[in-house]
């Protein structure tokens, strides 16, 4: 299992850094002329997926830097939101996650877009309100995101991505039961 979600982290971040790399040398090419356009989005979203036997909801919000309408670059957090119980715990798990998302957007029609990106960053599982006591993770979550634009600044969003969980050390909380495929909808409002 800790080979697989090696090789998860190892293909994610070789896409992102393959997508990334390819739009700043488009930028660069572009720059001089004074060709490329900059806009940007904030998303709120909820999520929703597996944890060991018990649905967790997550909510967050992401926000992103977009180059050419097609390069962005930004920030993304979401947190575990509903109670998902533990065997040996009392205390109903926490979660939350932080990190870089680097995303890039594919216009198939007027209205309608697909975009593909990668989470990069770290978060947190624990059982009590300490801060102190949680275990920190590595996270790595690629996302397919189907994009139906509402009006020139409104997108709605439906997502599908694989949460890739790597360091969790608390007992009966591996990282296969917090790592796991995930659904949701994401409301994207912003300069396209």
């Amino acid at each position: 299992m800790l080979l697989d979600l090696k090789k998860i982290i190892c293909l994610s971040s070789l896409i992102s850094a393959t997508v990334f790399a390819q739009g700043v040398g488009k930028m660069e090419e572009m720059a001089p002329s004074g060709e490329y356009v900059s806009g940007g989005y904030g998303a709120p979203f909820t999520k929703i997926s597996r944890i060991g036997d018990t649905d967790g909801i997550f909510t967050g919000i992401k926000g992103a830097w977009i180059v050419n309408h097609q390069y962005a670059l930004g920030l993304a957090a979401y947190t575990l939101v509903n109670n998902v119980p533990v065997p040996g715990y009392q205390e109903p798990l926490q979660y939350g996650v932080v990190g870089a998302n680097f995303e890039y957007i594919y216009p198939v029609a007027t209205d309608f877009s697909i975009a593909s990106s990668v989470l990069l960053g770290g978060g947190f599982d624990d059982f009590n309100d300490n801060p102190d006591s949680a275990d920190g993770l590595f996270i790595a979550e690629p996302e397919i995101n189907f994009l139906y634009s509402v009006t020139k600044n409104f997108k709605i969003g439906v997502n599908g991505s694989y949460r890739a969980v790597a360091d969790s050390d608390l007992a009966g909380v591996s990282n296969h039961k917090l790592s796991g495929f995930t659904y949701g909808l994401g409301l994207n409002f912003g300069s396209f």
